[in-house]
């Protein structure tokens, strides 16, 4: 993986992996067609009462990071952090990856020596508004510390620039409750700035 970059990432990638494990993460990859988001959600939910759920959502739009999404409507940024927002129930970060491909850079998050996704975390690919995605869902031994961190990494359409950094692919930290929600969601946008 070349680079990621979010104010504050630094920060945020330290507690993100901040576990004890030394031995290496097995991933597993499931393949998922176009418009495969909405066939990973909770089998505990219906449809229904997820789209009920998001009708208390608020829109969330980054013209640095060109994306928006809805997400929980009680989640206020971190001060002094315009990327992050948290809530009694969950949080999301988001920032910019480059990488050489969709493939290495979420082997390379899922597999990461401290095992921030727990010792099998499952990845899925799928497409969100065309473009090839992933998802890094947690497995069972995830640590507590992580509070069921996921990760969604989405190819932009064209490289996006933020600040003096040149970035492939959208970053998308969030709580594995609400990820597959906020994914359904996600809109990624061609304005330059």
């Amino acid at each position: 993986m070349k680079k990621i970059i979010s104010r504050n990432s630094i920060s945020y990638g330290l507690g993100f992996v901040a576990c004890t494990a030394i031995a290496g993460a097995i991933a597993s990859v499931n393949s998922q067609p176009v418009g495969a988001i909405s066939a990973i959600s909770s089998p505990n939910q219906s449809v229904k009462s997820q789209t009920l759920a998001r009708a208390n959502w608020q829109r969330y739009n980054s013209s640095t990071y060109r994306v928006s999404f809805q997400y929980p409507r009680n989640w206020k940024q971190v001060k002094d952090q315009p990327e992050r927002f948290r809530g009694s129930d969950g949080s999301f970060l988001v920032s910019a990856m480059s990488t050489p491909s969709l493939q290495e850079g979420c082997r390379s998050l899922a597999n990461h020596r401290l095992l921030p996704y727990g010792s099998k975390p499952k990845i899925q690919n799928l497409k969100i508004q065309g473009q090839s995605a992933c998802l890094i869902l947690p497995s069972a031994d995830q640590t507590r510390d992580q509070k069921g961190e996921s990760t969604l990494i989405v190819r932009y359409p064209k490289p996006v620039r933020v600040g003096s950094g040149t970035y492939s692919y959208f970053m998308l930290y969030a709580d594995k409750q609400h990820i597959v929600e906020i994914a359904k969601t996600l809109k990624l946008t061609t304005s330059a700035r």
